[in-house]
């Protein structure tokens, strides 16, 4: 483990951290496609060998930004997710990373697991939903990860009311 990254090869590399050659090569390379997680553990293992490059910054790499939208096949929704994908476009892959999850506006259940799985690997998430429980529980571990959330419908949980909804106390 004495090996400095000067002598180290990409695959040393990629199987001292445990991922692939192609991530670490999409890491130091700025391509993108990359989660913030592994990325911050490729370059700490880079920096840490003593990679004898420039290497990129974490905050320059494209922000991974998650857009939860229903499922339902109206023309809204359709031309909503449309637009999501143009915005990204037009801000460039080196920007902003646009992953766009359709879940079912019957199936809260799957919409939380969905959020709290995109939290852990995104740097912000865009949510259109129904009010749940779960849902209320998966955008409260957000913002205690802080992650940013933005609602993307009129009326739905905002970071500061998901707190004292789910301190109230429930009827019955």
């Amino acid at each position: 483990m004495g090996e400095t990254m000067k002598s180290m090869s990409l695959e040393a590399l990629a199987k001292r951290i445990g991922v692939g050659v192609a991530t670490v090569d999409r890491v130091l390379n700025e391509r993108g496609g990359v989660s913030p997680e592994t990325t911050r553990k490729v370059l700490q293992a880079a920096r840490g060998a003593g990679l004898k490059r420039i290497l990129p910054e974490e905050r320059r790499l494209p922000w991974q930004i998650e857009v939860f939208l229903s499922g339902n096949d109206s023309r809204f929704f359709t031309r909503l997710t449309q637009d999501f994908a143009d915005v990204a476009d037009s801000l460039g892959y080196r920007r902003l990373t646009l992953h766009r999850t359709l879940v079912a506006e019957s199936a809260p259940e799957k919409l939380a697991k969905s959020i709290i799985r995109s939290s852990k690997k995104r740097h912000a998430l865009i949510v259109f939903g129904n009010e749940h429980p779960l849902v209320y529980e998966a955008l409260r571990q957000c913002r205690e990860a802080n992650v940013p959330v933005c609602p993307a419908r009129k009326g739905f949980a905002t970071s500061a009311s998901i707190s004292s909804r789910l301190a109230a106390p429930r009827a019955g």
